[in-house]
């Protein structure tokens, strides 16, 4: 249980329900995305049970309880939060959690929902044309700054999904930094069409897309995968069928009614426990990956691309990782491109110690009497 609505309105409908459960809040003193104090005051007005579990040193996962909890590369640093709060709940006598997963992606709690169901309300006015002129003479724009910013948004509302999806650099970004190894020197970008058209139905093309792909490969797997490595079974209640079919065919003008995320979640927030919840921001438990490669797990992050697998194997070049680390070192914060890196060289790592560890023998088949 965070501060936030989704696990707040699970623990209401419990408790009107009358059913018996225990809510856990993690505690991370001195962090910025520490709701503890919120938390702690919801549980009290529900009545409910409420356990803090302070984050400690212990606590802290580390990057290799990726590479044994998912059984493939995994560089979703929110997993890191997610395997540390499993591993302390599963202390207690607690085997079955219940999440507030879903609800932002169906409700629509995130800002670029927001966004994007703005950017499709300007695009029904802009006329075609202008939607194909503007891809010929975007690039005369300096991008960089407010300006790359507002060069994006024209982007969005020209060019739709595909212009959105390519506005993230992926390869190119390790391209450009020289990263990209002789096995990958070839690999091209599969780019989305852009469309005017795409544009005026953008949210709707863009929640379909997430729903198939980071929704289902990403946010789902954290959270189960973090779970089942401790031995718990996590239950999303805004996962259910019905709750699902229904809140997906409601407009978005009524989800988002007023340009408030998640307008109709907090309205019940709002009646039911109060606007002290309802107006409360969305912060999530973040763990700062950047900023800890490059002091307090500097010299693991050196050692471990020491003797590289993926610059033995011609994934990436040596040089350009050099670079890398030189500038995370200098800097005391690595790219995130690092950090993907970091989670495939360690992965890869685990995985050839897997193999060439030794196998127990087969047990003899039991003759039968």
């Amino acid at each position: 249980m965070s501060a936030g609505i989704d696990s707040s309105l699970v623990c209401w409908a419990i408790a009107k329900l009358g059913g018996d459960v225990t809510a856990f809040t993690m505690s991370a003193p001195g962090h910025p995305s520490d709701e503890t104090a919120l938390a702690v005051s919801t549980a009290s007005l529900l009545g409910i049970r409420h356990e803090v579990l302070e984050l400690s040193d212990r606590d802290e996962a580390d990057i290799s309880d990726l590479g044994s909890a998912y059984h493939e590369p995994f560089a979703c640093s929110s997993a890191l939060g997610m395997l540390a709060l499993s591993r302390a709940i599963s202390d207690t006598a607690a085997k079955v959690v219940l999440t507030g997963d879903g609800g932002d992606d169906v409700f629509l709690g995130y800002p670029r929902h927001r966004m994007l169901h703005d950017v499709q309300a300007i695009a029904a006015w802009i006329p075609g044309p202008a939607a194909r002129g503007w891809k010929h003479v975007r690039h005369l724009i300096p991008q960089r700054g407010a300006l790359k910013r507002a060069v994006h948004l024209a982007d969005y509302m020209t060019g739709g999904l595909g212009a959105f999806v390519s506005a993230n650099p992926g390869l190119e970004d390790f391209r450009a930094h020289g990263l990209m190894g002789p096995r990958l020197a070839d690999q091209e970008r599969r780019h989305e069409p852009w469309s005017i058209s795409s544009a005026r139905r953008v949210l709707a093309e863009y929640l379909a897309r997430d729903l198939r792909t980071q929704f289902v490969s990403e946010y789902l797997v954290k959270v189960d995968g973090a779970s089942m490595h401790y031995g718990l079974e996590a239950r999303s209640p805004f996962l259910d069928q019905q709750m699902w079919e229904f809140a997906s065919a409601l407009p978005f003008g009524i989800r988002l009614r007023g340009g408030e995320l998640k307008a109709i979640l907090r309205e019940i927030v709002r009646r039911r426990l109060g606007e002290r919840v309802a107006a409360a921001p969305k912060l999530g438990f973040t763990v700062p990956v950047e900023e800890w490669m490059g002091r307090r797990w500097g010299s693991r992050v050196a050692n471990d691309f020491r003797n590289s697998a993926l610059v033995e194997d011609g994934w990436i070049s040596r040089a350009a990782l050099k670079a890398e680390l030189a500038r995370s070192a200098a800097n005391g914060r690595a790219s995130r491109r690092l950090w993907y890196l970091w989670v495939l060289e360690d992965w890869l790592r685990v995985e050839r110690e897997a193999k060439v560890a030794p196998q127990l023998a087969p047990a003899p088949l039991l003759k039968s009497a």
